[in-house]
């Protein structure tokens, strides 16, 4: 949410279930930058579809009980913030880094 991916992601998600039955959503996976036509992801999270605030990722933090998402949030903030550092290291095209990495910057000021 937080680095742009607005693929389709009603079909990238998955559930898995324990030893008892019982179900809970899958770790992420498949998340790459993809931007949008229109700005928009395909599925809202906690009630909005583009540039989520702390209140909202909180909200959906909440809601799944996720324990300590502030700290969770910022260490991704931390992890984007080396996006360049990275790309750099595996030779990703210049036009292609200046696109991401103005779309993180745009990102992170919410």
């Amino acid at each position: 949410m937080l680095s742009d991916n607005f693929r389709l992601r009603t079909l990238d998600y998955g559930h898995l279930m324990d030893f008892h039955g019982n179900w809970r959503f899958a770790p992420s996976y498949d998340l790459t930058f993809s931007p949008s036509i229109n700005n928009c992801h395909q599925l809202s999270y906690a009630g909005t579809y583009q540039n989520p605030t702390q209140t909202d990722l909180n909200r959906l933090a909440k809601h799944f009980n996720i324990k300590h998402p502030t700290q969770i949030i910022e260490e991704v903030k931390l992890a984007l913030l080396s996006f360049e550092k990275y790309a750099k290291l595996v030779d990703i095209r210049n036009s292609e880094r200046t696109l991401v990495l103005k779309t993180i910057q745009s990102t992170l000021k919410n």
